[in-house]
């Protein structure tokens, strides 16, 4: 463990999309009590880093995500 990681600011949850053409659906929690509703760019491309690391997203692959509300992001390796 490192003792300097002792807080926890933003956290991403994912899961199956419910809307065609999604990969896959998130929702940002941040702060106390906020979610950030839309599926955001930083939030989209960590979660494209990750893919790609797993070699699960190439370079040239298109990845989208879904909102808990129903909007898409889409990003590209």
């Amino acid at each position: 463990e490192n003792p300097g990681i002792n807080r926890l600011s933003h956290m991403l949850w994912t899961g199956a999309p419910t809307v065609e053409g999604a990969d896959a659906r998130n929702a940002v929690f941040y702060g106390d009590k906020a979610i950030d509703r839309s599926p955001c760019g930083t939030g989209t491309s960590a979660r494209m880093a990750q893919l790609h690391a797993k070699g699960k997203l190439k370079a040239g692959d298109s990845f989208v995500h879904e909102s808990i509300i129903g909007s898409l992001f889409k990003g590209k390796v």
